[in-house]
């Protein structure tokens, strides 16, 4: 894209979103499989002070209608992830309306040391079949449009993407608007 087109693209528009959306159903008989390989082993987090600062930002997302998952190799711990559901996610998130029974992956983070190793995979599909097994029946997690290593993590765990969601504010005057292209329900 030239940068003319940007530029007027930004005037009319402002800062804009496009998030790829995407989904897995947990309901019975759909549960996807999430046992950590080799050395590795997922672990539901009590609390964010088991997490080391290379991992801290996830531990924003601890406390109530929140679950916490960590993945460990060895004693350390290589990845986390955050999901809220309920009115806690309403109020503070909102980007996406669920409904009774789905929640939204709010956060996940891995280690620099621990990228491209399948680690956010793991956690992923771990963490998904943790929440399937506390009742949840579909679960959301939204990715920047170009965060590749994101989206492929999550196609790699079983998840697929239902859904874009464009956000802009027209002559950059808010409120916001977002328009999605796709199905967030099946």
């Amino acid at each position: 894209m030239s940068p003319l087109v940007r530029a007027v693209g930004r005037a009319l528009f402002g800062d804009y979103e496009l998030y790829a959306i995407y989904a897995i159903d947990t309901a019975p008989g759909r549960r996807p499989v999430g046992d950590a390989p080799g050395q590795a082993m997922f672990v539901p987090l009590n609390g964010p002070e088991q997490l080391p600062a290379e991992l801290s930002e996830v531990a924003a997302y601890a406390g109530p209608e929140a679950a916490l998952f960590g993945l460990r190799v060895g004693k350390n711990y290589v990845a986390a992830c955050a999901f809220q559901w309920g009115r806690r996610y309403a109020r503070e998130r909102g980007f996406i309306p669920l409904a009774d029974g789905e929640a939204k992956l709010v956060q996940i983070t891995t280690a620099p040391a621990a990228r491209g190793q399948g680690a956010a995979r793991t956690l992923i599909a771990a963490a998904s079949s943790a929440m399937a097994k506390r009742g949840f029946v579909r679960l959301y997690a939204r990715v920047w449009r170009g965060h590749q290593a994101s989206q492929k993590a999550f196609v790699a765990a079983g998840w697929e993407q239902c859904a874009w969601v464009v956000g802009l504010r027209v002559l950059n005057i808010a409120p916001r608007l977002r328009l999605t292209f796709g199905r967030l329900r099946p």
